[in-house]
């Protein structure tokens, strides 16, 4: 008769591993958080957010019916829709995390990879400048507030 003690432990071993590696990606976020706060003066941030794939083309669906969902880090801000910048996946054990761009896909084995990643990420035209739109529309929108 087979025990199964032994996979029992390896799967609790494995659990509270999984639990840390995450924690480790969610301190990454964190930090890239605070200094993109500090930049933009709390008023841009990035997370991690389910959007709705595109339908595709000639399927003769609605628009709104069978639309699968994906991960995908996003800039956020107060008053203004989510702008994804990249697709995002993590491991159910953490690592390994993938970034999916349209022409290219990162795989992040450790924090090393990952910070550097995200870094590489935050340097593109195009990212800095839905950080701009974003930072433009939250200026917008403050001044026309009516104190």
């Amino acid at each position: 008769m087979k025990k199964f003690a032994a996979s029992i432990e390896k799967g609790l071993d494995a659990a509270q591993n999984a639990r840390l590696l995450k924690a480790e990606i969610d301190s990454v976020f964190e930090t890239l958080n605070e200094e993109l706060s500090e930049i933009t003066k709390g008023r841009v941030g990035l997370r991690r957010e389910m959007f709705l794939d595109s339908p595709r083309f000639g399927s003769g669906m609605s628009p709104y019916f069978n639309r699968e969902q994906h991960l995908g880090l996003a800039i956020v801000s107060e008053n203004t829709p989510s702008t994804e910048i990249a697709r995002w996946s993590e491991d159910p054990g953490g690592y390994p995390c993938k970034l999916v761009l349209p022409e290219r896909q990162f795989y992040c084995e450790d924090r090393d990879a990952l910070e550097s990643v995200l870094a590489e990420l935050l340097q593109r035209p195009e990212v800095g400048d839905v950080i701009l739109r974003h930072l433009r529309a939250s200026e917008h929108d403050s001044q026309s507030v009516v104190s």
